[in-house]
């Protein structure tokens, strides 16, 4: 068979590697990164840190836009370090404006009672709130109350984190990922930024879940009390009514009766039953719920709990 020699000799190819890739950067009009490129790559990946801070995939991203804008690519070893330097100094910044808005000791208190163990448990609160929600149920909801609860309890009560949204569940992600041996590993100003967010991003998630667990109980609450209205409640009332309509009957038909006997017999018959309006069937579903206030409280109680802003003047929320 021919050797590499014979088959180099048989193509006649004169042009080397380094010639063949000068020859394709004339052709497309390929330009070095220059300073300009630089800071324009720079805030390209600054701009997508707030949907990751993944290493990786920022780098293939920027590869990408290299590659569309025209510019040459670097050494692999020159953009992962411009990656690192891009994110270091952005979490760094969002920590300091976590410590300006919020002060140093919440965030230590934050991160510290999210690595502490639980009362009587072998497991940290911070695996306690990764563990994920049960079935759909009372016992869940309550559950999900005592996450909340201990969460908005560390949190200090001072609005939003100076961060924006997305890449606030970036730090929470990888915060949740993580393993509480590895934590300590991680330098100071990293924890408590992650601790922080991650704090923050599972408590309204919390309150998402539990909103969603409230709904979910209304609905079969309701069914359950129009399932009951519908087989005990309004049966009864229709039946009186026929018993009512049926004794009127008997009366009009005896004709030994006076007309005085025959409207004070109307009226006993009538008169207590006279409603102030006519009853439907949400009335009886109303009226089964306020018997069974047992299945309704434990719902409100949670809505009071989660603190629901919105117009006063709502009628829920001068319900509640």
């Amino acid at each position: 068979p021919p050797d590499l020699a014979t088959l180099r000799a048989w193509y006649g190819r004169e042009m080397t590697r380094f010639a063949h890739q000068r020859w394709a950067i004339d052709y497309d009009a390929r330009r070095s990164l220059d300073t300009r490129g630089e800071e324009l790559l720079r805030q390209f990946i600054r701009d997508h840190t707030h949907s990751t801070i993944a290493h990786p995939r920022l780098e293939l991203w920027a590869r990408d836009w290299m590659h569309r804008d025209g510019y040459l690519i670097p050494s692999a070893r020159r953009l992962s370090d411009l990656v690192r330097n891009v994110v270091r100094r952005v979490t760094t910044e969002d920590h300091a404006a976590v410590t300006r808005s919020l002060g140093a000791t919440p965030l230590q208190t934050c991160l510290q009672q999210l690595l502490v163990r639980r009362a009587g448990r072998s497991m940290t609160h911070l695996e306690w709130l990764r563990r994920p929600p049960g079935r759909r149920s009372l016992k869940t909801m309550r559950l999900l109350e005592e996450e909340y609860e201990w969460l908005e309890g560390i949190l200090p009560k001072r609005g939003a984190l100076p961060i924006p949204k997305e890449r606030q569940r970036v730090y929470a992600r990888r915060f949740r990922r993580r393993r509480s041996s590895h934590i300590p590993q991680l330098p100071l100003f990293r924890r408590e930024l992650e601790a922080i967010c991650f704090a923050t991003v599972a408590l309204g998630t919390l309150a998402d879940d539990l909103l969603r667990l409230v709904e979910m109980r209304i609905a079969a609450i309701w069914n359950w009390a129009h399932r009951i209205a519908a087989t005990e409640v309004t049966p009864a009332r229709v039946r009186g009514r026929c018993e009512i309509l049926a004794e009127l009957r008997r009366l009009v038909a005896d004709t030994t009766l006076e007309d005085a006997v025959y409207r004070s017999r109307s009226a006993v018959l009538l008169l207590p039953m006279t409603p102030a309006a006519a009853p439907s069937r949400a009335a009886d579903v109303r009226e089964v719920l306020s018997r069974n206030a047992r299945r309704v409280r434990p719902v409100l109680q949670l809505l009071l709990k989660l603190k629901l802003d919105g117009d006063d003047d709502h009628p829920i929320r001068r319900a509640l």
